[in-house]
């Protein structure tokens, strides 16, 4: 009765210890995906698309006509507040001077500076509702935000590791089961720029605000920006499994060696043991041969 209930709760903790390893691989995606050097790509193309459809759109469409008006007349730069991102852009004329492409690109790259190193006074999911734009979700704060639950989940991953160790009788096939474990919800990891569309809507579907700003932009963009780094993932839990699985192969055949190793000791033991008894019993034959002999001559002496 006792190994059922440790069998069963073996199988709890490894199920336990799967989810814990996905969301942990999941975070450190999440987090890895917004570091500014690995994604900037990305994070420009998200920027990109909301200042093409939330910024006010004057000083793109009228280029020509504020170049004219108000860079002529000594002028180096524009100003102005966008009342949709909150944010004041100081635009240099010999930008505007080069047309909309360039001034899109230039109001893009200064939101990024602007909202990428940002301190935001919200807490993360806090965020959604007191911030126009999601530009916090490309944030060095969402970055943070999702460090901490990798971290977190990396530690209850430990704690779940350690429960295993206690619970199985064969230690040394935790590193093995632990590398399987590993390898298949890492692999997880990697589709995640497929399943990753699905996880993002039930994540953020606990904030009804974050769920209708995210709807609001293209699923691709978010996902490429969130997840670029999730093959950098894998490929490290992937290793990591590996080497496990490794060290788990070793420490059996090691405690088979040790196995075999005294297995063999018994056997020259017992021969030794075996040479000693022949010995002593040729020694106590040859005695008892000298005793009967000495026996004999002292009967003969009383004879004669």
């Amino acid at each position: 009765f006792m190994n059922l209930i440790r069998g069963f709760l073996i199988i709890i903790v490894y199920v336990l210890l799967f989810i814990s390893l996905f969301a942990t691989g999941t975070f450190a995606t999440l987090n890895s995906s917004l570091n500014y050097k690995n994604s900037q790509e990305q994070i420009y193309n998200l920027t990109n698309e909301i200042v093409i459809n939330k910024v006010d759109a004057t000083l793109v469409i009228q280029n020509k006509q504020i170049s004219e008006l108000y860079c002529k007349t000594n002028n180096t730069e524009y100003i102005f507040k966008d009342k949709n991102t909150n944010h004041t852009f100081v635009i240099p004329c010999t930008i505007i001077i080069q047309g909309s492409e360039k001034i899109i690109e230039y109001e893009t790259n200064e939101l990024i500076k602007e909202n990428y190193y940002k301190e935001y006074s919200c807490e993360f999911w806090q965020c959604f509702k007191e911030e126009k734009l999601p530009l916090f979700l490309v944030s060095e704060h969402a970055k943070n935000y999702w460090n901490s639950q990798y971290r977190t989940f990396l530690l209850i991953s430990i704690i779940l590791i350690m429960l295993s160790f206690l619970l199985i009788e064969n230690k040394n096939s935790l590193p093995i089961m632990v590398g399987i474990i590993l390898s298949i919800s890492f692999f997880l990891v990697s589709k995640l720029d497929t399943i990753g569309e699905s996880i993002v809507k039930l994540v953020f579907s606990f904030v009804g605000e974050a769920l209708e700003i995210i709807k609001s932009f293209e699923m691709s963009l978010i996902l490429s920006v969130l997840f670029s780094q999730a093959n950098d993932v894998f490929i490290t839990g992937f290793i990591i499994a590996i080497l496990l699985i490794i060290i788990g192969i070793v420490w059996k055949l090691t405690k088979i060696g040790f196995k075999i190793k005294n297995l063999f000791s018994k056997i020259e033991e017992e021969n030794k043991k075996e040479e000693i008894n022949v010995s002593d019993k040729k020694i106590k034959e040859e005695n008892n041969e000298k005793e009967i002999d000495k026996t004999i001559k002292n009967e003969k002496g009383i004879k004669k």
